[in-house]
């Protein structure tokens, strides 16, 4: 997301482009801008008309961040160099113009007495976890803002409360208390499916509840009125006959809502022995930008054809696709996640991890490839034809308790 400086109708008033995230798969730096988009005067709003000038390369506007395994951005450089010249007149070399360093505490509080601003008008955005730093708040290097939290690094503690339920853990608790295992860019995990539908099944039971409820208090009908007390007292059989309908919706909603909430306590119970058991691949699967959504479902060998399957999303067109904001990923109830599954002779969980993390670090390549074997009848259902990349990831990862640190680099199809 760009920053842009606030733009007020006074006389006159100008809006300037500040900064903005330069993108490879991830983030990789910011372009500081700092370029005038608009004037305001006498509230007449004139476009700039930079872009109409010949175009020139400055060199010192890009910093490129240096980050470690847990996502902290360690050191900032520009994309300038400094020459290194000898005492005649020849370049022996170049080093790299360090504009910021930063050592950080477990839960993210600046290092005091290691940290380095070569130029105080370039501070870098974004921090500890790769989150964005927001200064104002409780000083330099004390708080961070995420997609889900507001969050203090001095405590290890966010300021509002968790959106993923742990019974077992408070919900201002951060990274399972372990900070060095755990990370947490978004302020969330990796999401609960189950739990996400069985919110939405929560609200429609309160509104069925709350139907139900207002329907009788105007009605003036308990628990144990009768339908013919309830005429005798003036009632009508319409009323009667839309009191039933309603007492039969809440009682569908209870239910639903308690199906879905049974099944997102297990699907919960998964994703937290999963992170244990698996912490280095849970890791690098929650640090996508690519929501892992989790199912479960009860799995029946004789209706089910696979213990586990992954969704493949994208945005675009298929020849130009891009990873999507999330992808849906299923695994059976009776997965055994600290050790091999019977039903599949591997650990199943990371087995669809190996789909995920392929599909959405290549997706473009994937979604071609699903496509061409599509088109020429060549493609095999479940991701594991010969030539179908994200399936060899898969049964690589699916053979492995855990992967190793640093994660295995995953190329695309053809390399």
């Amino acid at each position: 997301m760009v920053a842009l400086t606030e733009l007020y109708f006074i006389p006159t008033q100008t809006l300037n482009l500040g900064e903005w995230p330069i993108y490879g798969s991830s983030r990789v730096g910011i372009y500081k801008a700092n370029k005038t988009l608009a004037v305001v005067e006498d509230n007449v709003i004139t476009a700039s008309t930079y872009q109409t000038r010949i175009k020139f390369r400055y060199n010192g506007k890009k910093q490129y961040e240096l980050s470690n395994h847990l996502g902290n951005v360690l050191v900032t450089i520009s994309d300038r160099r400094k020459a290194i010249c000898n005492n005649v007149d020849s370049t022996l070399g170049h080093n790299a113009v360090v504009i910021t360093a930063n050592d950080y505490y477990s839960f993210g509080s600046v290092m005091v007495g290691r940290t380095y601003e070569g130029d105080t008008s370039k501070k870098y955005t974004y921090g500890f976890n790769g989150q964005e730093k927001v200064d104002e708040v409780s000083g330099s290097g004390n708080h961070n803002t995420a997609l889900f939290w507001e969050y203090d690094t001095r405590l290890g503690r966010r300021w509002n409360v968790d959106p993923v339920v742990k019974p077992w853990e408070s919900p201002y608790a951060t990274f399972s208390n372990n900070p060095v295992l755990f990370i947490d860019p978004n302020g969330d995990d990796v999401v609960n499916g189950d739990r996400l539908v069985a919110d939405k099944k929560k609200g429609a039971m309160e509104r069925a509840n709350n139907k139900l409820s207002d329907f009788k208090t105007n009605h003036k009908i308990g628990d144990d009125t009768k339908r013919k007390d309830f005429l005798a007292d003036g009632g009508t059989k319409k009323e009667w006959k839309e009191y039933k309908s309603l007492r039969t919706q809440d009682r569908n909603a209870t239910k639903e809502f308690n199906v879905w909430d049974g099944r997102a306590n297990v699907t919960q119970g998964i994703i937290d022995q999963w992170k244990i058991s698996s912490p280095n691949l849970f890791n690098e699967v929650d640090k996508q930008t690519t929501d892992f959504i989790l199912t479960s479902f009860d799995f029946d060998p004789s209706t089910d054809n696979a213990f586990g399957a992954t969704t493949p999303s994208y945005t675009g067109d298929a020849m130009n696709a891009s990873a999507s904001s999330s992808m849906k990923v299923r695994i059976a109830q009776q997965v055994n996640v600290s050790s091999v599954d019977v039903e599949t002779g591997e650990f199943s969980l990371n087995h669809e991890a190996g789909h995920f993390l392929y599909i959405v670090k290549f997706t473009a390549e994937y979604v071609r490839y699903y496509v061409e074997t599509n088109k020429n009848g060549t493609y095999v259902r479940g991701g594991h034809g010969k030539t179908d990349e994200s399936g060899k990831v898969a049964t690589e990862y699916g053979n492995l308790k855990d992967i190793p640190l640093p994660a295995p680099v995953i190329l695309p199809t053809g390399n």
